[in-house]
């Protein structure tokens, strides 16, 4: 029996669904029959099937390991066992220049030393073929948070995902979190205990080497945000520039641009290009209504009841200030700087994107405000506003938002969010076009 079909055996033993199943390849000059093993592992109310190549160097070490007994957890890039009280999770590091290899190092160099004074900023590197594990304090005598390099059933669980695998060797080590000698009785605690203990691990860690470090969130629903499909645009050439931008408006711009990783942060950059112009656009939206008011032929300025109308649609917050409410500014900034036709072609563009949005459809959806696309005379551009508002409220959640639930960064729902984000983007660009000046390059 071949290490593959002992791994099966393994897997039809924990009663896990699997099967062998044969696929023919070709390369350039040769057509190879591969025999792959699939196996679906529970994934709260789901599964993720992972796949093994037979020609990967780590099979007997996934033989070995106890990955029948351990389930995904949703949400984060973690594992769990209710068998053996184990969860463990991969952590990373958003510091470009300091990377949490380089993290754990330290660590580990901290808590075998004891040296208080270590120079976390330092640019010395040690051995970095070296494993380093460390056993961070515990509140509990009977529970261990280990940092370090992945567990063999990590490596093979995380890595062999068929939604991000070409042809996968050998287990991949990653850096994680482990947390051995737990109680819990479900998927939810396990998530609880997760993210209770693990922010509180960081966040001391944060405090003390000044270097953040987080749990991973799920690379499958982070590669469905981060790869959104771009429409290529054919038939355009360079020219000369002829306009210029606002400093601040274009860097919140190409800040949103690069927070790839940071799907909320992102909308909010995107967000805050439409929100400088606040004041500008809203200001003529209003100015616009008070034109209409006036030349009213039976307005009388004279009435109170008349003056006070003037004040309800302009109600100024201070000098410089936007009018309106936050709704309102939204509207006028983009009815003043999209055309209705270009919005129906970024939504025409893409079947799947528009059928996201569209009213008629059944898809999931961050927030309830969908698009109308079939009644006739309907400008969408105030569906959109009206979408944007309430997907910004579920981000930032006001006081005045009370009744929207907060949307957090490892929350799942933010699987749905790519789409969003498109439709902000395409917004930004829109409303830095209509507010572009004149280059002048001469002082």
């Amino acid at each position: 029996m071949t290490l593959l079909e002992r791994i099966k055996e393994k897997s039809d033993y924990a009663n896990l669904i699997s099967k062998l199943s044969t696929r023919t390849i070709e390369w350039e000059d040769a057509v190879e029959e591969r025999t792959e093993l699939l196996i679906q592992i529970p994934f709260e109310r789901e599964f993720k099937t992972l796949l093994i190549d037979p020609k990967n160097d780590s099979l007997e070490k996934i033989l070995n390991s106890n990955f029948e007994k351990y389930k995904l957890l949703k949400g984060f890039e973690a594992i769990y066992s209710l068998e053996l009280g184990v969860i463990e999770c991969e952590i990373q590091s958003d510091d470009v220049l300091i990377g949490v290899d380089f993290l754990i190092r330290k660590l580990y160099r901290f808590f075998n030393n004891n040296d208080n004074n270590d120079d976390w900023e330092s640019t010395e590197r040690e051995d970095e073929t070296e494993t380093y594990r460390i056993e961070f304090p515990s509140p509990d005598i009977e529970v261990k948070i280990i940092i370090g390099e992945s567990s063999d059933t990590f490596s093979f669980l995380s890595g062999n995902k068929r939604e991000s695998l070409m042809f996968r060797k050998r287990l991949r080590k990653f850096q994680t979190i482990r947390l051995e000698g737990l109680k819990f009785e479900n998927h939810n605690q396990a998530k609880e205990l997760l993210s209770t203990i693990g922010n509180s691990v960081f966040f001391q860690i944060d405090l003390i080497t000044n270097i953040p470090v987080h749990l991973a969130f799920d690379r499958d629903i982070q590669r469905k945000i981060r790869f959104r499909r771009k429409v290529a645009r054919e038939g355009l050439t360079f020219t000369a520039p002829r306009f210029q931008y606002d400093f601040e408006a274009i860097s919140l711009y190409w800040y949103a641009r690069t927070s790839v990783n940071m799907p909320l942060l992102q909308f909010l950059a995107f967000y805050q290009v439409l929100e400088f112009y606040f004041p500008v656009y809203s200001s003529k939206d209003a100015q616009e209504k008070v034109k209409t008011l006036l030349k009213d032929p039976t307005f009388d300025k004279s009435s109170d009841k008349n003056i006070a109308r003037i004040l309800e649609i302009v109600k100024v917050y201070g000098k410089g200030k936007s009018f309106g409410d936050e709704r309102s500014r939204i509207r006028a900034t983009i009815l003043a700087c999209v055309d209705q036709e270009d919005l129906n072609n970024f939504f025409n563009e893409n079947t799947a994107r528009k059928d996201f949005f569209d009213e008629q459809k059944k898809s999931k959806s961050l927030v309830l405000q969908k698009i109308s696309f079939i009644r006739k005379d309907h400008d969408i551009r105030l569906d959109v506003a009206n979408r944007i508002y309430d997907l910004r409220s579920r981000v930032v959640h006001t006081k005045d938002d009370a009744d929207m639930e907060l949307l957090l960064p490892y929350s799942t729902d933010l699987a749905y969010i790519k789409y969003d984000i498109d439709l902000i983007e395409f917004l930004a660009k829109k409303v830095l076009i209509a507010s572009g000046k004149p280059l002048h390059i001469k002082p």
